[in-house]
């Protein structure tokens, strides 16, 4: 698993993508929808994918998605028609465009809130310089103290280690003196 600094940056290029996505998806697929007084304006490239039909491409399948049909696969004849294609505002219908920016509006909020847990669980997040000094001070301590008993116990496992030692030699010396 990666560390917490590592997920943040792959959270915020996720999230840079998804607000790329979701502007690009806004661009191609409104409806040219009028201000106040100003008449309705029409792109004369705009279509919707039902009637659409290009002659530098050739579709192989076609899915039936919500209220349109949309190329599932396609082989492109140059790079042009594909370029063209992506060029092209694909007019939605109104209830599908909406449904659309919600499910979009929703991703980049679960997004910005797992990028604000990720930023909360970082160590130090939310504490002044001066308290994170002092907790490191007081962590400081608290090892020279762990240090310290550490040490009187290697003292005392190097004591009773000599007691063990003398109490084996003592035994082996009773022992030759019984054997004799």
């Amino acid at each position: 698993m990666t560390d917490r600094l590592t997920q943040l940056q792959n959270a915020i290029d996720q999230l840079a993508v998804q607000f790329y996505s979701a502007m690009h998806y806004l661009d191609t697929h409104h409806d040219f929808v009028p201000l106040e007084d100003e008449p309705k304006v029409s792109d004369p490239q705009a279509v919707t994918l039902a009637p659409l039909i290009l002659s530098d491409i050739n579709c192989l399948e076609l899915k039936e998605e919500a209220k349109g049909t949309k190329p599932v696969c396609c082989i492109f004849a140059n790079e042009r028609s594909y370029r063209d294609l992506c060029d092209i505002v694909v007019v939605d219908d109104a209830a599908v465009f909406d449904a659309a920016k919600s499910e979009l509006a929703s991703d980049l909020m679960v997004k910005t809130r797992q990028i604000d847990l990720l930023i909360s669980s970082l160590p130090g997040a939310g504490v002044s310089a001066t308290d994170q000094l002092a907790r490191v001070r007081k962590l400081e301590a608290e090892l020279e103290n762990v240090e310290v008993e550490r040490l009187q116990w290697a003292k005392r496992r190097q004591e009773l280690l000599s007691k063990c030692d003398s109490v084996i030699l003592e035994l082996s010396r009773c022992k030759n003196e019984i054997g004799k």
